[in-house]
């Protein structure tokens, strides 16, 4: 007879999908229940209509409560975060992707990171779909059409990982075609821009450390050629792309402190975990103990 036991997850729907997930749907959520609906859509000359309805998207949410916009972000905003919680990924996966989409086509704030949530959260129906645990944080799941689900999740981590690839490649290469990223320049003015700039406490510090030729060029270089590593890090052995992962996250960290851009800097979170932690790795490879990286670096030496 055939062995109906429930087993341990098989490839894909490991650690790695449930934090970034948790991540990218906590990241939206945040940016919904933190700022009031006239900063959200905020009327401008360019855009004097908000929300951003068409024909297009005037199946979002937002268009669809256009005159109770702080009622449908609180809503939308509360669900993404029990959503965050884990519970039943592929019940909670199309509901997830639509508040996420429905934000991000209807916004008028943008921080760089909208269009990534409304990507992101399309690109992870399938792996969420297929996503059949009791909750992101269970090892366990169901065994029916396992050949089938992971054939689909095989294609929607593929999908995702090679936008996530793009985006840093485009951000590396496509800034040396900017005079002031090629030059090294590019730092000193983004420091000192009013609307991206650091805050008061921070700013006269940073900015008197990169009026100086000999940091703001190395780090603006180093910038551009972090990203270019990044958009490469799958092909890395999983030491490195532990490595990768920390200075990552160090770098959108920085982004938070300086520029204030947290919501843009959470995606890219979630971006990191989906392309560069290994798809079958447990939480313990995510987040080794000191003991347990202590060990591994002594075999590995």
């Amino acid at each position: 007879m055939p062995d109906r036991r429930r087993w341990t997850i098989p490839y894909p729907w490991g650690a790695g999908l449930g934090v970034a997930r948790s991540v990218l749907y906590a990241g939206m959520a945040l940016t919904l229940l933190m700022n009031p609906a006239w900063i959200l859509f905020t009327v401008s000359t360019a855009q004097p209509e908000v929300p951003v309805c068409d024909s297009y998207n005037g199946w979002a949410l937002f268009c669809l409560f256009d005159q109770h916009l702080d009622v449908a972000r609180v809503l939308a905003g509360s669900c993404l975060l029990v959503f965050a919680s884990g519970v039943l990924p592929w019940l909670t996966a199309v509901p997830a992707a639509y508040l996420i989409v429905s934000a991000s086509v209807t916004m008028t704030l943008g921080d760089g990171g909208d269009q990534l949530y409304g990507i992101l959260g399309l690109l992870l129906l399938p792996l969420s779909c297929t996503d059949w645990r009791r909750t992101s944080w269970s090892s366990r799941t169901s065994d029916r059409c396992a050949a089938g689900r992971g054939s689909l999740a095989f294609v929607g981590w593929a999908l995702v990982r090679s936008q996530i690839f793009v985006v840093y490649l485009e951000a590396s290469v496509g800034k040396l075609a900017v005079p002031e990223w090629a030059n090294g320049t590019a730092l000193y003015y983004w420091l000192r821009s009013p609307t991206f700039g650091p805050g008061p406490l921070l700013a006269p510090v940073i900015q008197a450390a990169t009026i100086a030729p000999l940091i703001a060029g190395p780090a603006t270089f180093l910038v551009i050629a972090l990203e270019f590593v990044l958009a490469m890090g799958p092909l890395f052995a999983p030491r490195v792309r532990r490595c990768l992962l920390v200075l990552g996250l160090i770098l959108h960290g920085a982004i938070v402190l300086v520029m204030g851009i947290t919501s843009f800097s959470l995606v890219m979170a979630a971006a990191l975990l989906l392309h560069l932690v290994p798809t079958n790795a447990s939480y313990g490879d995510i987040f080794p103990r000191k003991r347990d990286w202590f060990v591994a670096r002594q075999h590995a030496d």
